[in-house]
């Protein structure tokens, strides 16, 4: 799956927007609302919706409720189609939040709540906008949501939960436009970012954080494995995230990335098993992907190969570009050809697996290899 504009402005995530009255003045709701999220995480979607239904009693018309329901959504249907129901169904939830938010304004006592439901409708938009190709709305929506972030740097001591979105922001407005050049032109509107000083608000949003600390672990696997290229850092947060949320499939595919990556001689086949006979063939493909680098780890070179050709005959047939995985397919085929000493074949696969993926990982690996030919 891509990670969109949305992590690289760092605008949250959807639970933010629960860390200021009057719901902090209600610790019953809160942990009503911090109880459905973590069913939702945990892929237990219709206790969720139950849920949902009685918040909404108590809430009336709230944009809380839309937001969660826009949550559902995104853990169950993702990735979205383009222009689907379940596409067009999720962007009305969030603009529903974002038009409920509006009426805050006319309260005093809201009006910081109310910026909150308007930044999280904004941002979720963002992600959804980037995700679908749509550059122009993708910067339209995230100029608004940046708006209502800046409010929130100044914030962090006062609500904790504060550190999250502001790591976020510092690491990727640095880090973001050097993989994506697309946006360099347009980020001089942006404060400028701190990477260093990111991972420590976002290590800090992990400690202190109520309602950010599942997302902070998140982003901070995704940070030091795919962007930092230090696999043994990112491998606890995603024993963490597996380890509470044992339902989640997407975060049994990031615990089996995090443990290929550091070679580990102990990755789970029951988990990999599992993701082959998924429903959902994004898993399916995860679940070949990693079989076939755990089976070349293991010196199964034909059943790795094979694996390997399973998930590039299943991506080819999905209609839905995936590049981080269709790189990583790549890149297990350029390895099996290194192995082979076919230098010819390596070189391609690696080339390959360059012009999909901007991850270090990928990056490092390919160029590594294909420069060591070339000075060869």
């Amino acid at each position: 799956m891509k990670y969109s504009l949305l992590f690289a402005l760092g605008f949250f995530q959807i639970s933010i927007v629960w860390g200021q009255t009057p719901l902090m003045d209600n610790p019953e709701l809160i942990n009503e609302i911090n109880h459905t999220i973590d069913l939702i995480y945990n892929f237990e979607f219709e206790e969720a919706s139950h849920r949902i239904e009685t918040l909404e009693i108590k809430n009336g018309q709230h944009p809380t409720n839309y937001l969660l329901r826009a949550l559902i959504l995104y853990w169950r249907e993702r990735p979205f189609v383009s222009e689907s129901e379940i596409f067009l169904e999720y962007e009305s939830y969030l603009y529903k939040a974002i038009e409920l938010a509006a009426e805050y304004d006319k309260d005093e006592r809201l009006e910081e709540e109310g910026i909150f439901y308007t930044m999280a409708g904004y941002s979720l938009l963002t992600e959804l906008y980037s995700e679908e190709g749509s550059g122009m709305k993708v910067l339209g929506s995230a100029k608004k949501a940046y708006k209502l972030l800046k409010k929130g740097f100044e914030l962090m001591e006062e609500f904790p939960d504060f550190y999250f979105p502001t790591g976020l922001y510092n690491y990727y407005r640095i880090k973001y436009p050097e993989i994506h050049p697309f946006y360099k032109s347009f980020l001089w509107l942006f404060v400028n970012g701190d990477m260093e000083l990111g991972l420590s608000q976002l290590v800090i949003a992990t400690q202190k954080g109520i309602f950010t600390q599942r997302e902070a672990y998140i982003y901070l696997f995704h940070i030091y494995l795919r962007y930092q290229n230090q696999p043994e850092i990112a491998l606890p947060y995603a024993e963490y995230l597996i380890g509470r949320f044992p339902g989640n499939t997407r975060f049994k595919t990031l615990y089996l990335e995090a443990m290929i990556f550091n070679s580990s001689d102990s990755i789970p086949q029951n988990i990999i098993d599992s993701l082959i006979t998924d429903k959902k063939d994004i898993y399916r493909l995860a679940g070949l992907l990693f079989q076939g680098f755990l089976s070349e780890q293991k010196g199964s070179y034909k059943e790795s190969e094979r694996s390997l050709s399973e998930a590039l005959e299943l991506y080819n047939s999905m209609g839905k570009e995936y590049d981080h995985y269709l790189s990583l397919i790549y890149v297990g085929i350029a390895r099996l050809a290194v192995i082979e000493e076919n230098k010819e074949r390596a070189v391609e696969y690696y080339k390959m697996a360059l012009k999909l993926d901007p991850y270090i990982p990928v990056t490092e690996e390919a160029e590594g290899y294909i420069n060591s030919i070339n000075e060869g």
